[in-house]
């Protein structure tokens, strides 16, 4: 049913800011400004409740949102099915590899069969050896100008990552194909090794995801018919976590939408540009908006954090962009911030563990609620915390070997399954049906549905014992077997057997070691999906998401020992560490980490945004 849009209000929650109510009515090509907790995900959400239920997005056409990480792709599609209760809304949310992986996957045989990759291919990358291994077999002898390549053939290990890295980068990926000539010696080893890549072997191709994107950008400017098609099938794009876009994503997205009748909304935070090291736009949101005439909005309230937060984050803020506004927090007071200086690990790890015991049991803190934060090498750096959290019966995991697999569409499928099949709750019968059927299934459809569930599950409900890895992994396949692969086509994106496959035996891994600790399906389920567990993680990783307390460990040059040659980007990487919790925040410096010593003066300038907030100093070294 349409609503009209005077009538229409934003979806499960009280209100929107001004300006974001504005960004989800705009009609235009938009650029929205929006800082930690200032809702990005929830305004696009909504703007995508707003154009289906108002008819702006008219009826067959679709919505395409495209994140940069899986994660951010998967939290956007449930917010949205969530709120209109339809996991069948004409809404797609994919990452940028999965977007253009599905162009190619689908118009591969529109591409020159010089440049055709087999039909299953490897993603893969090569390593600096095996490029500069290729490279050294080239006939190169009798061209022009061959030093830049000499020059890699004949470099040492640590000189060959600098000179391999800048090849792939200028000379590999960073054209668009069609468009160069052979002229420079390195962009014609570069033809040459795109040859050897997608010739491939006896296995088929072995291609990155960048190649992909700039396959499957050449498909759209090769093939008028298939841009038009893309054109017919989305009439509205979202792009999230914007300033993470790098160059091949941007021009990909140049060559589907420029002078398009498509709207375009992108939302993202300069501040939070983390992912420049792997390519990211350091001029994205003046390119979007010069390219597109796309007007901006900044959004100003912050709902995730404390005051106390909001402001060591807007000193932050401000030492990034002198012109960024600052944040309001939604709340009048409260906010706790401190650093702790440690004599080293283990008297970190067991004074922060008995602080986080009494957190839990005074102040009944959800354990999951509570996260540790490393900038870097977190299955190293959180041993010890571990352990001790352990001899105090919390259990807490390094996050980010999980964080994947709780964001793939198969294990979602999968674990509404294990739900339903061993009766861990009551709302998993209803799931399992929204995933076999849709909402205008005819009554036969849902009995047929119901009675082959009944029968599927009195079969395999005996198959309880998950210790090994092949008994998770042959439950896995008989749940996908029974949904069938033309319905797993529609509930996973991009599907692809191999990758369910991958998917798989990943999963079958980790929820073996669990339900041999557990020995109890239910308990098993519970710890897989972070229930009662504390999540140690990358700041990278925990892009997107929010906590009560967090406690950033290590704040010494042996965390942030590349400070010197990129202060910007560690200071951007320090602003999402901060802005993570809710409530309250603990900075910890030691002496000595992993048997070095430790100082703070090759990262003063952190210190000073602290300072310059006045954050509450204990010092535990004596």
């Amino acid at each position: 049913m349409r609503i009209n849009q005077t009538d229409w209000a934003p979806i499960g929650v009280d209100a929107l800011e001004p300006l974001a109510l504005e960004s989800v009515k705009f009609n235009s090509n938009l650029l929205v400004i929006a800082g930690p907790g200032a809702g990005k995900t929830e305004l696009l959400a909504q703007k995508a409740c707003f154009l289906l239920q108002t008819h702006e997005c008219k009826y067959p056409q679709r919505i395409l949102a495209i994140s940069f990480k899986k994660d951010s792709a998967s939290n956007l599609k449930d917010r949205v099915a969530k709120r209109i209760n339809d996991t069948n809304i004409r809404f797609d949310s994919l990452t940028f590899d999965g977007f253009a992986k599905s162009i190619l996957d689908n118009f591969r045989n529109s591409l020159p069969e010089v440049l055709r990759p087999t039909k299953k291919y490897e993603i893969s990358y090569l390593s600096d050896d095996q490029v500069q291994q290729f490279l050294a077999g080239l006939d190169y002898q009798g061209r022009q100008n061959i030093q830049p390549l000499v020059e890699i053939i004949n470099s040492q290990r640590g000189h060959r990552k600098r000179l391999v890295d800048n090849f792939m980068k200028k000379h590999f990926t960073s054209f668009q194909l069609g468009t160069r000539g052979r002229n420079h010696i390195l962009d014609w080893a570069a033809d040459l090794l795109w040859l050897h890549l997608i010739r491939g072997d006896e296995n088929g191709s072995k291609i990155s995801f960048q190649m992909i994107s700039r396959l499957a950008e050449y498909i759209i400017s090769l093939n008028p018919l298939i841009k038009k098609s893309v054109l017919a099938t989305y009439s509205h794009l979202f792009l999230d976590e914007f300033q993470d876009t790098t160059t091949i994503q941007y021009e990909f997205v140049k060559t589907c939408f420029y002078q398009t009748e498509v709207i375009i909304t992108a939302v993202g935070d300069g501040k939070q540009r983390i992912m420049t090291w792997a390519g990211a736009r350091e001029t994205i949101f003046s390119d979007f908006q010069n390219d597109f005439g796309a007007e901006s909005k900044t959004l100003t309230m912050n709902f995730r954090c404390d005051p106390r937060l909001v402001e060591l984050q807007t000193v932050v803020a401000q030492y990034l962009d002198a012109n960024s506004i600052p944040q309001v927090s939604n709340r009048e007071n409260g906010g706790v911030i401190k650093t702790i200086d440690f004599r080293d690990e283990v008297q970190e790890s067991r004074e922060l563990a008995h602080k986080v015991q009494r957190l839990i049991q005074s102040n009944e803190i959800p354990p999951e609620k509570i996260c540790f934060l490393f900038k870097q090498q977190v299955a190293q750096n959180s041993v010890q915390i571990i352990q001790q959290l352990n001899t105090l019966g919390i259990k807490a995991r390094v996050e980010d070997e999980y964080q994947d697999l709780l964001k793939d569409e198969a294990i979602k499928i999968a674990l509404v399954f294990i739900r339903y099949v061993f009766g861990i709750d009551s709302d998993a019968r209803d799931e399992v049906f929204k995933l076999l059927i849709d909402d205008d299934s005819s009554l036969a459809d849902l009995r047929r549905a119901e009675h082959g569930l009944v029968h599927f599950r009195n079969r395999i409900r005996n198959s309880n014992d998950f210790s090994t890895e092949e008994a998770v992994s042959e439950f896995l396949r008989e749940v996908f077997d029974f949904v069938g692969s033309a319905r797993l086509a529609i509930l996973v994106q991009g599907f692809n057997q191999d990758e369910i496959n991958n998917s798989i035996d990943r999963f079958a891994l980790k929820f073996s070691e669990i339900f041999n600790r557990q020995r109890e399906i239910a308990l098993s389920v519970k710890e897989f999906i972070g229930e009662a567990v504390i999540p140690c993680m990358s700041i990278h990783k925990s892009k997107g998401l929010e906590f009560e307390i967090v406690f950033f460990i290590g704040i010494e040059n042996g965390m942030f020992w590349s400070f010197a040659n990129q202060p910007a980007e560690d200071i951007q990487t320090f602003f999402v560490g901060i802005s993570r919790p809710k409530s309250e925040l603990y900075l910890t410096f030691c002496n000595r980490r992993n048997g070095s010593g430790q100082s703070k003066n090759p990262i003063q300038e952190i210190y000073n945004f602290l300072a310059a907030v006045n954050v509450e100093h204990v010092d535990r070294t004596n």
